[in-house]
């Protein structure tokens, strides 16, 4: 049965398989080219559970979905805003036919 919990570092290249499987459709984001596990570090570590959490949905000993919030207005701004983002996983295997 599928959980959720606070993402932990080995989360990273899964989360970052399930944001990179999302670009050729262009419907979720505007990258037209795959992240690097390294060039998400910095964006993970800025997560934390009680500031900005980053969560994934595990099933079967693998993440399948990922949820997190960033601060949407940076900088000096008076103005505090999250934004959430989020992705999940279509497994493609004959298995799940």
């Amino acid at each position: 049965m599928p959980e959720h919990r606070g993402a932990i570092r080995s989360d990273l290249p899964q989360i970052v398989e399930i944001y990179n499987s999302t670009i050729a459709s262009r419907i979720v984001t505007a990258d037209t080219e795959p992240a690097s596990v390294e060039s998400r570090v910095h964006w993970f570590e800025e997560h934390a559970p009680n500031r900005r959490p980053l969560w994934v949905v595990e099933d079967a000993g693998r993440v399948a979905a990922w949820l997190s919030f960033s601060t949407f207005y940076g900088g000096g701004s008076s103005r505090r805003s999250l934004c959430w983002t989020g992705s999940n996983a279509i497994s493609s295997s004959s298995e799940d036919a």
